[in-house]
């Protein structure tokens, strides 16, 4: 299985779990909606993910939660259950442990905050720590507190105009010397609305000309939360390392649980392992063979 094809595998995952975040839902049944043993698909989902299926959920749920509490008026109890918490108690401690408060000092906290920003003249929309590259005139670049993965923001590349044919990139760079004969990963959420084309790219530079531009799968038309991968090994000449996300033409595209990380561990190595697994014909068709373990 290739890499895209995994991913894709996680995404229909996904799907399934955002489909049914409101409900009971855990490892087991999603593993089996996605004909996989528990085991087999935990160690697929966190080789892509990062994180345990339970940890995903519960930290999903959280999120949804922490956007219920500064866009709409729902009392947190109601909210707590919402989100299958059993008690307003156990949502306030796994809240806090996530966000650093409780849920109604988070509530106020943001709500004064929204309302400082309407009152303010942004200086600049570009994430602390990132730059931008492209045609500054024909889109936007910002953070987003409402449309969110997992925290409490996320980033965005939007066109101002549907007839937008240039492209926006948005972008870190980093030394390579620490990451030299490494295979890097980077991960990341996208959710997007009617784009004309959207990739996670690495650039590696030496001497500033362009070695090698590689690209995650493009992601083309609209799509809620799906995970997204590129991945190299960088060579030693290497200097710099630009890592981002980029919108070529139109449509609006949101960024969020990125990470870049180095990894030994292949994700399509753990599916031909799962692969090896399986036997190479049915069995006990009839269910004249006795029962497991005899």
């Amino acid at each position: 299985m290739k890499e895209v094809d995994s991913l894709q595998f996680q995404r229909q995952a996904i799907f399934y779990i955002e489909k049914y975040i409101q409900h009971d839902i855990s490892l087991d049944k999603v593993a089996n909606y996605m004909g996989f043993s528990s085991y087999h698909f935990h160690r697929l989902f966190q080789s892509v993910i990062g994180m345990s299926v339970t940890a995903y959920i519960r930290r999903r749920r959280l999120t949804l939660a922490a956007i219920d509490l500064i866009h709409t008026d729902c009392r947190i109890l109601d909210i707590a259950v919402t989100y299958r918490f059993s008690t307003q108690e156990s949502f306030t401690r796994a809240f806090q442990k996530m966000f650093q408060m409780p849920p109604g000092m988070y509530r106020k906290h943001y709500l004064q905050i929204r309302r400082r920003s309407r009152s303010m003249i942004p200086t600049s929309t570009v994430p602390k720590g990132w730059n931008v590259d492209g045609d500054w005139i024909n889109y936007e670049v910002g953070i987003d507190h409402q449309t969110v993965h997992m925290g409490t923001a996320s980033a965005f590349l939007k066109s101002r105009y549907d007839q937008a044919n240039g492209y926006i990139s948005l972008f870190q760079q980093i030394k390579a010397e620490p990451y030299r004969g490494k295979r890097i990963h980077l991960t990341g959420f996208l959710q997007a609305q009617n784009v004309e084309q959207v990739t996670l790219f690495f650039e590696l530079e030496q001497e500033k000309n362009t070695l090698h531009f590689i690209q995650s799968q493009p992601l083309i038309g609209t799509s809620l939360w799906s995970p997204y991968l590129v991945s190299t090994v960088i060579p030693e000449k290497v200097d710099v390392i630009r890592f981002g996300l980029q919108l070529i033409g139109k449509g609006h595209v949101w960024l969020d649980s990125l990470q870049f990380k180095e990894t030994e561990e292949n994700i399509l190595e753990l599916y031909q392992k799962y692969l090896r697994s399986l036997p190479l014909a049915p069995v006990n068709l009839h269910f004249s063979g006795g029962v497991q373990n005899e």
